[in-house]
């Protein structure tokens, strides 16, 4: 969900997973996340966010950041949207079994979205990544990259690839890297 006026723009969402096969749970996570942008002209802005995040296989029982920094805006258009930003954050992760840790780290984050074939199709792609200011080894990183079909009235259906890299997870994660297909039905609030 996000809102734009003149001088500021609103994002909030989440995401929840829980998967099972065969009567076994194979994903079981969420995280949620907000972002707050002030415009200081057409193209730069500065910016606040914060992100929260928790996965029963990664171990983790809670990874929290709060950020801030400066971003460029590229495009703004009904058909095309770029934006980058970078900045510093917090980061802390509860685990459940691993010891818990906390550090400052560099973010970045680039928004793209396009309308393709009369606004029937639009693709998009966001990425976004921490990486320990203490500890350079130490980062992650996710990725949604995808096709939105718009279908009626703010009704949409998205074909979704989602890609998540944790550099150093817990000793007790089942593995660094998180990937999904999905297909998805929902609704975009637009102002």
């Amino acid at each position: 969900i996000g809102f734009h006026e003149k001088k500021n723009r609103y994002k909030i969402g989440g995401e929840l997973a829980n998967e099972k096969a065969d009567g076994i749970t194979t994903s079981k996570n969420w995280l949620a996340y907000g972002n707050y942008s002030h415009f200081l002209n057409k193209k730069w802005y500065l910016y606040a966010d914060t992100l929260f995040e928790h996965d029963e296989f990664k171990d983790l029982d809670l990874r929290s950041t709060l950020g801030a920094g400066a971003g460029y805006q590229f495009f703004e258009t009904p058909l095309l949207n770029l934006s980058i930003s970078a900045g510093l954050a917090m980061v802390d992760e509860n685990f459940d079994v691993a010891e818990d840790k906390d550090y400052s780290a560099g973010q970045w984050t680039i928004n793209y979205d396009q309308y393709f074939f009369n606004k029937s199709v639009q693709l998009f792609h966001v990425n976004t990544g921490f990486v320990s200011l203490e500890h350079g080894k130490d980062w992650f990183i996710k990725t949604r990259t995808g096709l939105r079909f718009p279908l009626y009235k703010g009704l949409t259906a998205t074909l979704q690839y989602n890609f998540d890299w944790d550099n150093q997870p817990s000793e007790s994660a089942e593995t660094e890297e998180d990937t999904k297909f999905i297909f998805l039905l929902g609704y975009e609030f637009k102002d």
